[in-house]
C-alpha cells in the first residue's frame, strides 16, 4: 500500500507542477488552482478506467482522455496571443 500510495502522490505533484509551469509561461490563466486541476485529471482517469472495466471494454478510455482534455485545455488555457 505504501508504495502505490507514494506513486500515486508523486503523480499528483508532477502534474500539478506541469500545471504551475503552465501558469509561469503564460500558458494558462492566471488563477487556475494547480493542485485541484492535478486531482481532477487523475479522478478522470480512474474512473473511465473503471467504466471501462465495468462495461466489458466497451468504452475508449483513450476517447474519453482525449475528450477531457480538449474540454480542460478549453477551460483553463489563456485565451490567443
Amino acid at each position: 500500500h505504501g508504495y502505490w500510495a507514494e506513486r500515486h502522490v508523486g503523480l499528483l505533484e508532477l502534474i500539478a507542477g506541469l500545471f504551475r509551469e503552465g501558469i509561469e509561461r503564460g500558458e494558462i490563466r492566471t488563477g487556475v488552482d494547480a493542485d485541484y486541476e492535478a486531482r481532477s485529471l487523475t479522478a478522470h482517469l480512474d474512473g473511465a478506467r473503471l467504466q471501462w472495466f465495468y462495461s466489458g471494454r466497451r468504452i475508449s478510455i483513450a476517447r474519453s482522455f482525449e475528450t477531457y482534455v480538449a474540454q480542460l485545455v478549453e477551460r483553463i488555457a489563456v485565451d490567443g496571443p
